[in-house]
């Protein structure tokens, strides 16, 4: 998307869909008007390049192009990699240009880092190409580690020339590598140990916590029948005491009435 559009830059320049929605790579060298355009020594002529040739008529062009409306002088490019650009011009209205579809292209360096020497005997052809794919998968994710380079769709290209050097010299290159392949393998293997023992007895742990655990729900759970039973017990004790209450005040009742009546004899 373009807010505006700068003399001396690269731009890929998008048509409104109305004109076609053509899309035109320029680098952007004036500005002119479209009687400039009209007496322009090139006879550019504005109205076949972009109203004719998608049967737009007279009316249409000059409703798009009045004698205020900016015109683009560009060149075409002809190749980004490296930049090309043609001596044709192109004069391309403002008020043709789809700004929400078109952008701009920055100037970047494209870097290519070149690692050497890197020396290997090979005894086939298979081994080398192996080699080759294996070393490259591996360069790549290393890539993948660094900020600048994860972003990016890369390719890790691997070229090979044949030299001589001293047996003595890759005999003791490729014993040193060996010994350094072996190291890191045992590191890996007593590292995996390492995690291996911690997660048994991570394990183990985790094991015994459970047993703790269920241990503790089943003694809780004894805890709770044995208040259960014990409220019930009480429950029913206050209901005797309740119920021999009501048995006694009746009997207590009978006996005042009978002395009542023997002290009015008397």
């Amino acid at each position: 998307m373009l807010d505006s559009i700068e003399l001396s830059k690269i731009y890929n320049i998008s048509t409104l869909e109305i004109y076609g929605g053509e899309k035109i790579i320029c680098s952007v060298i004036g500005t002119t008007n479209i009687d400039n355009v009209a007496n322009n020594e090139d006879n550019y002529n504005i109205y076949e390049r972009f109203f004719s040739p998608i049967g737009l008529g007279m009316g249409s062009y000059y409703a798009a192009i009045r004698p205020n409306t900016t015109i683009y002088i560009c060149r075409l490019v002809t190749s980004l990699e490296p930049l090309q650009l043609d001596d044709e011009k192109v004069f391309i209205p403002e008020s043709l240009i789809d700004k929400s579809k078109s952008f701009e292209y920055v100037e970047c360096d494209n870097l290519n880092v070149v690692v050497y020497p890197l020396i290997r005997r090979f005894t086939s052809e298979e081994e080398r190409n192996n080699f080759l794919t294996e070393i490259k998968t591996k360069i790549k994710n290393k890539l993948n580690e660094l900020i600048d380079f994860v972003l990016i769709d890369k390719e890790v290209d691997i070229t090979y020339d044949s030299v001589y050097v001293p047996k003595e010299s890759i005999d003791t290159i490729e014993k040193e590598r060996t010994r350094m392949f072996t190291d890191y393998l045992n590191r890996e293997y007593e590292q995996t140990k390492l995690m291996n023992r911690e997660s048994e007895r991570n394990v183990a742990a985790r094991e015994e916590m459970l047993s703790a655990k269920k241990k503790y729900e089943t003694a809780y759970k004894q805890i709770q029948d044995y208040e259960n039973r014990l409220n019930q017990a009480v429950t029913y004790y206050e209901q005797l005491v309740r119920e021999t209450e009501n048995l006694i005040k009746p009997s207590n009742n009978s006996n005042n009435n009978s002395n009542n009546n023997n002290d009015s004899g008397d």
